[in-house]
């Protein structure tokens, strides 16, 4: 008898366990949809799009307009707005707001900073000034961060809240893409000097208070809630939590450029051999089918209502 309910037991135990393990550790993320902007480059030319996170539709934004959408056989959507869209045939690095309402990416051939509106499909503003442009991006209240080669030699880190004239927050050799960043109210960039070395460092929005967070990392990014660092080291999509300072890399795979949160802040999205890659930490990586699409850069935004 007792040998009998042992048994039982043992059997409610194992049918517990596997329970608790499936509602536990295989429980699926739930990952918010939305939109991944990117860049796509062409012989001499280069333009955005959008698509879902499956892959399935294929809408241009800005930039040289496609004769058609290759991976899925049909027109491409282009939102009736050619007339802007053939402005130029060089348009990357674009940057949504977190309301996914507005848009900021470099424009022309010499590239300017322009400030687009995803809603009325026009053109806002434009950010323009000589030297050379790169890596602009949103702050909480649509404040633009970029960095600026200046006279060939230094860099600019700058905030503007257009129309407003520019900031200048600091100066240095190369600065390479910059973050903003709520939990501590704070910029980060990388820092690149002549012999190669790289730092990954952050600022206070006076350009004051500079300190050092992680050697040779690149290309940070924030989710829109959240306290965890996304950013390229040695090639490979790096991890940081902001308060105890683990790191992990997300996947072995080096090529990674280009990497941003989802809305969520539950899933990356990033670039490497010129196709997307959509992963949950602790997951494997999902590439994205677009069939003869050569994409540069990636940026995981809110879906319009």
């Amino acid at each position: 008898m007792k040998s009998r309910k042992l048994t039982v037991f043992l059997a409610f135990g194992a049918i517990l366990l596997l329970l608790l393990l499936s509602s536990g550790c295989g429980k699926k993320v739930n990952v918010v949809a939305g939109r991944l902007y990117y860049t796509v480059r062409e012989v001499g030319c280069t333009r955005i799009e959008w698509t879902d996170v499956d892959g399935l539709e294929c809408h241009h934004v800005l930039g040289a307009l496609p004769v058609r959408d290759e991976f899925s056989d049909r027109q491409v959507n282009t939102d009736n707005n050619e007339a802007l869209a053939r402005d130029s045939k060089y348009v990357s690095s674009p940057f949504v707001s977190d309301d996914g309402r507005y848009m900021v990416c470099l424009y022309g051939k010499q590239p300017a900073i322009c400030l687009y509106n995803l809603v009325t499909k026009q053109q806002e503003g434009t950010i323009k000034a000589t030297g050379r442009f790169y890596y602009p991006s949103l702050g909480r209240d649509r404040e633009v961060f970029y960095s600026r080669l200046n006279d060939g030699k230094r860099c600019s880190l700058y905030m503007q809240r257009y129309p407003q004239a520019p900031a200048e927050l600091l100066r240095s050799y190369y600065i390479d893409g910059a973050a903003f960043c709520s939990v501590d109210n704070s910029v980060y960039y990388s820092e690149v000097y002549p012999d190669g070395y790289t730092m990954l460092k952050r600022c206070d929005l006076q350009g004051k208070n500079v300190t050092d967070v992680i050697e040779g990392a690149t290309q940070p990014a924030f989710p829109r809630i959240g306290h965890e660092l996304a950013c390229v080291l040695s090639g490979k999509l790096l991890l940081y939590n902001l308060y105890t300072h683990d790191r992990s890399f997300v996947n072995a795979e080096i090529g990674t450029v280009s990497p941003c949160w989802n809305p969520q802040g539950n899933a990356l999205a990033f670039v490497r051999n010129g196709a997307i890659f959509t992963v949950v930490p602790g997951q494997e990586p999902v590439q994205l089918v677009l069939k003869d699409k050569e994409i540069v850069d990636v940026f995981w935004a809110k879906g319009l209502d």
